[in-house]
């Protein structure tokens, strides 16, 4: 069984209004599937303090509101980011089940738009403060879509050999409702940006 940090877990796409590219976090040694590229975000601690897991799931669910707020706070934590996020939708929900078949931990994702590009620090930059990154790229959408069954492709787009996306990360970039969405959201960018 896959170890997790709590129970529900969150992560944001950043969306930039400028270039109508995404931010991409290069995780750090430091934190599970070391080494690879994904979404950021991580353990949402309210949440998952105020809500248990398996029964607690199935029973009342997470409100939607706590996830997005503690998404929020993982984003601004990771990339010191001050700025107006919005607007902010769901693009995927990765479940993992016991050997019992219940529900012992969720992450959700999230695409949202800002005004800018910008430089996140890293563990570089401050090894406490942030632990958890060693980089970040801009990249754009379908290009990244395009790259994630292809690992010649990603490495391309990363500019450096042996980069890999993470593994969950990949395989919901794989699926048709959330390229779709993915994609949706790019468009709308640029239909935007060209206004």
């Amino acid at each position: 069984m896959p170890r997790f940090w709590g129970n529900v877990g969150a992560g944001i796409l950043p969306l930039s209004k400028k270039t109508c590219r995404v931010l991409i976090q290069h995780r750090s040694n430091h934190v599970n599937e070391p080494g690879t590229w994904g979404i950021i975000g991580g353990a949402v601690s309210k949440v998952s303090t105020l809500y248990g897991i398996g029964e607690v799931f199935e029973e009342i669910g997470v409100p939607e509101e706590k996830i997005r707020e503690g998404m929020m706070d993982e984003f601004r934590e990771e990339t010191d980011f001050r700025g107006k996020v919005t607007p902010v939708s769901k693009f995927n929900v990765f479940e993992a089940f016991d050997w019992d078949g219940e529900k012992v931990f969720e992450y959700h994702s999230y695409v949202g738009t800002i005004d800018d590009e910008f430089t996140p620090p890293t563990n570089k930059d401050d090894p406490y403060k942030f632990w958890e990154a060693e980089d970040y790229k801009w990249v754009d959408v379908k290009a990244l879509l395009d790259s994630a069954g292809d690992e010649e492709k990603f490495e391309r787009i990363i500019g450096k050999r042996g980069s890999r996306l993470h593994p969950k990360f990949k395989e919901s970039l794989l699926e048709g409702n959330v390229r779709r969405k993915l994609m949706e959201a790019r468009e709308n960018c640029l239909v935007k940006k060209s206004d």
